[in-house]
């Protein structure tokens, strides 16, 4: 047998092993003999100093690095990869990851002691910068080396173990459950031993409201969030088994006993140790004023009195937490293997490979762990962000456990046939659907709540905001908006007028917090002003964003004038944002390209909703959010229909319009019109061929990725229902046909059809205000009516937009028996409405 393993002569004569020998063995004894004769002489003259240490260090690292790359020769190194052995492949890869870590120690010590060798030249002169530029080689340079390491080492070892150690996985997870009950022991006992305890009426006699609620039941029920973010976010719950059944011996009875268990090993062990802390946590202001930044670690401290012991019982919590990581990875890995099988991501082909060689989805594996360390990242530069991003985690994933919980209770309540199952709950089953499903709820609730009622940028949840204004907006719309306000007081202060808003409706009472809002509306006005008046500041897209909230905010509150009077406004801040950016030859940023939308909806729309005219003329903005890199040609997520539908919408409303002024000036609002002119004729048939040229566009890529499959069908259902709401306008108000005209007909049918397709309670409904308006007004089918007052009603009940107004509206129409069209009778009647 020779050198390489598991290879032929003929093979291994192709290798380069011996080259590889000659190199590490060779450049290892020059590099021993030549650092023993340094240290020999620099002990001899009594100048052993920091230099000698780190080049010690970096020797030791290399020869460990070089006895790595030895052994790597013998499983492949030196062959081309095609000659590799495929059986020695594994072994291979173990030495090679295993020697990366000692590489990035072993230059980082000889780059340390070079360059504390140019200091000692540089020591007795006057090249002070030179010096500091050195101490600044050698601290980014070890930094940067040590952060390869931390990152190879604890980062990237969910993927080794769950890769070149997944045979193992069952074996490690063993060896943790042990670490995990030592460790609880290992913590437990110092607590009780060494702290000082108060009596058990004081613990569990007393409640502290420290988020200032006035109500220690409702403190203790927002209370609720943190341990439930710390049982299914952190630590996965005990469902994470669920995700690798098909890698189970008999998953049908293991699973769910393993889950029982887990659920009362890691209760009981989490209710033990909740009453430890509630007996030791001693001086609570003192702890959550901790210098560490982390209470329990303040607890530790005070506890045992000694820095030492503080560390070593924190060094437990975080060997934990790196083990929980493997599980963490594996769980999720498998998660978005099962989507992509079933072709419910993006790149399914891609994610739902099987690696060969270690049998497990490693594409999936590695795209769960670069996804979990980008979204760390946001931590850094906006922990409100990251909190806000977190929070909507969490409530998502609650969302998933009522839904599905839901369906199988209400599958029992008809006595519908389920699966059949190894393994069940017996007759406690309904009652434990039943208890799951109100508890999930309740925390479901408050897990929008902030921690605190009297709220700042920091404390605030902002979650519930983002998801009611913005439901379908792409996530960096959210996170910039969230990351802005918190620095800008004035978008801060609108932002809170419009949650009270949307809670006053929401409740159904219009006088509810009306202080509040007015209170934060005027703070809001009064920053926006000021900021107006600071060139500087005009130009920011928070200050025009500030502008929109509280534009949209009158819209849903039905204040028609003053909502002109900012859609005006916004008008003049966007014109000038345009500008500038027409003088950046780049790709605009995608946060005023959003607001650039938003504004076009609003703007557009109420040129369409009555005798509105237009804020801006003609292609002033919808030109820069049709570029290439914008989405042309796909639905956009802020608007709910492509833009290229938006100078369409735009010039039937100016049409529309022009027709009321002209019949207004002759006093003659009668239908249909016997004849159109030539060129309006020409006109509404070159519409007509452009919007029926857009119908079929479809999400963007990052609308798929960003939102599930279902919502994103639902994304093209409300561009249909725009689209054949422009034909409806341009058929009953530019070519005045009756209602009773098979086009109308077949266009109100065709929304109603595509609201229809549209979940009841579905975001998406919050887009699709003036569609269903559109319809309600020309069809006098009484089961069409009826679709269209249940539909706004469910809406109505979310709060959403301003549905009760349009609602009212609506059936004001309908009891009037108005012969009239709808428009004109809202002009005649002086009711202003604008559906957003």
């Amino acid at each position: 047998m020779g050198w390489v393993h598991n290879a032929s002569p003929e093979i291994e004569n192709q290798s380069r092993y011996p080259l590889i020998l000659g190199v590490c063995i060779g450049l290892t004894v020059l590099m021993v003999i030549v650092v023993c004769l340094r240290l020999f002489v620099r002990i001899r003259l009594g100048r052993f100093g920091a230099a000698d240490y780190v080049m010690v260090f970096g020797m030791v690292f290399s020869i460990i690095y070089n006895a790595l790359c030895i052994a790597q020769s013998r499983y492949g190194l030196g062959l081309p990869l095609a000659l590799r052995p495929r059986a020695d492949l594994p072994t291979y890869t173990k030495l090679n990851y295993a020697g990366r870590p000692f590489y990035q120690l072993g230059i980082a010590g000889f780059k340390a002691a070079l360059c504390i060798n140019y200091l000692h030249l540089l020591s007795k002169t006057s090249k002070r910068f030179y010096r500091m530029l050195i101490w600044a080689v050698i601290i980014l340079s070890t930094l940067g080396h040590v952060a390869g390491t931390l990152v190879l080492i604890l980062n990237c070892h969910p993927v080794l173990f769950n890769t070149v150690l997944a045979q193992k996985l069952p074996l490690i997870e063993g060896i943790i459950l042990a670490i995990h009950c030592f460790g609880f022991f290992g913590i437990l006992i110092p607590l009780w031993v060494l702290s000082p305890r108060p009596a058990a009426s004081e613990v569990f006699g007393s409640i502290e409201d420290r988020g200032g609620w006035g109500n220690n039941g409702l403190a203790c029920l927002v209370g609720l969030v943190g341990p439930i973010y710390a049982l299914i976010v952190q630590s996965k719950g005990p469902d994470s088994a669920v995700h690798m059944s098909e890698e189970i011996r008999d998953a049908s009875r293991v699973l769910p006993l393993g889950m029982i268990w887990t659920l009362i090993l890691n209760g009981s062990t989490g209710f033990v140790m909740i009453v430890t802390l509630a007996f030791c946590v001693g001086d609570i202001d003192h702890v959550l004023e901790s210098q560490t930044g982390f209470a329990f670690i303040q607890v530790f401290l005070n506890s045992t009195g000694s820095v030492r012991a503080a560390t070593g019982m924190t060094v437990v919590i975080m060997v934990m937490q790196f083990c929980a990581a493997i599980s963490n990875v594996a769980t999720t890995s498998r998660q978005v293997y099962a989507f992509a099988r079933d072709k419910g991501l993006p790149f399914s082909s891609f994610l739902s490979k099987i690696n060969p060689t270690f049998t497990v989805p490693l594409n999936a594996l590695c795209v769960s762990l670069v996804i979990v360390s980008l979204l760390s990242f946001i931590n850094i530069g906006s922990s409100v962000a990251f909190n806000a991003i977190m929070s909507l985690g969490t409530a998502a994933l609650l969302s998933s456990y009522i839904i599905s919980i839901t369906c199988v209770r209400i599958r029992r309540w008809r006595k519908q046939p389920l699966p059949p199952a190894r393994w069940s709950m017996g007759r406690f089953t309904p009652f434990v659907d039943t208890v799951s499903i109100l508890v999930l709820l309740v925390i479901w609730v408050f897990s929008f709540f902030p921690l605190t009622k009297h709220v700042n940028p920091t404390t605030m949840n902002w979650s519930v905001t983002i998801r009611v204004l913005f439901p379908l907006a792409p996530p960096v719309f959210g996170q910039t908006l969230v990351a802005t306000a918190v620095e800008t007081p004035h978008l801060l202060y609108a932002l809170l007028a419009a949650s009270c808003s949307h809670h006053a409706r929401l409740v159904q009472e219009p006088s509810a917090g009306q202080l509040t809002i007015l209170k934060f509306t005027g703070l809001a006005v009064t920053g926006l002003r000021a900021a107006l008046a600071d060139p500087a500041e005009s130009l920011k897209p928070e200050t025009a964003m500030t502008a929109m909230v509280l534009c949209t905010n009158d819209v849903c509150n039905g204040n028609a004038r003053t909502w002109k009077v900012h859609l005006s406004g916004v008008m003049q801040l966007l014109t000038a944002l345009l500008e500038r950016q027409r003088t950046i030859d780049r790709d605009i940023d995608p946060f005023p390209l959003c607001l650039l939308k938003w504004f076009a909806t609003l703007d557009i729309l109420a040129g369409l909703s009555g005798t509105h005219e237009g804020c801006v003329n003609d292609g002033q903005y919808w030109n820069l959010t049709r570029r290439p890199h914008c989405g042309i040609g796909q639905v956009d997520e802020i608007c709910g229909y492509s833009t290229q539908l938006m100078p369409l919408l735009a010039r039937i409303g100016q049409l529309a319009r022009r027709n009321v002024h002209e019949q207004s000036i002759l006093e003659t609002f009668t239908e249909p019109s016997s004849t159109l002119s030539e060129e309006l004729t020409d006109e509404a048939q070159d519409l007509e061929r452009k919007i029926l040229s857009i119908a079929d566009q479809s999400p963007s890529a990052a609308a798929l990725a960003t939102h599930d499959e279902v919502l994103a069908s639902e994304l093209h259902n409300t561009h249909l229902a725009f689209l054949h709401s422009a034909l409806l306008h341009l058929y009953r108000r530019v070519e005045l046909l009756p209602k009773s005209h098979p086009k109308v007909k077949a266009q109100v049918a065709a929304i109603l059809d595509n609201v229809q397709a549209i979940k009841p309670f579905s975001p998406a409904n919050v887009l699709i205000l003036w569609p269903i308006f559109s319809a309600g007004c020309e069809t006098d089918d009484l089961q069409e009516r009826q679709a269209i007052r249940t539909r706004m009603a469910n809406m109505q009940t979310m709060g959403m937009g301003n549905f009760t107004r349009a609602r009212d509206a609506l059936a004001r129409y309908w009891e009037s028996g108005a012969g009239l069209r709808w428009d004109i009778y809202f002009a005649q009647s002086g009711l202003e409405l604008v559906l957003f």
